[in-house]
């Protein structure tokens, strides 16, 4: 497991919004910082929900080319319907001028 965590770390390290707020070492301990309010009114602080959703697909994506099996190829479609969803919520908060604020 190891390689994968090392390939999840190279992952993270390409990834800005990851590389700045989240490591994984080589016994897989995962590190991670969270936004703390919107980046408009606060700054960036650390990373968003989604990246979560990204590592969390990374690693199943590691670990099912050592240990293939449908219910990892049917979870990581599941996550990625999940990030395209958040992507669509950022597009509609963009459109109303809303993205990074506290408005709904």
């Amino acid at each position: 497991m190891k390689e994968a965590y090392h390939n999840i770390a190279a992952k993270i390290s390409k990834d800005e919004s990851l590389a700045k707020y989240a490591s994984i070492s080589e016994d897989g301990e995962l590190s991670i910082k969270l936004q703390n309010g919107p980046i408009k009114e606060v700054g960036e602080n650390g990373t968003q929900i989604d990246s979560l959703g990204k590592i969390w697909d990374n690693l199943i994506y590691e670990f099912n080319l050592k240990y293939p099996c449908i219910e990892n190829t049917k979870s990581r479609a599941a996550i990625q319907k999940a990030l395209k969803y958040q992507e669509d919520r950022t597009r509609n908060r963009i459109a109303r001028n809303v993205e990074g604020k506290n408005e709904k």
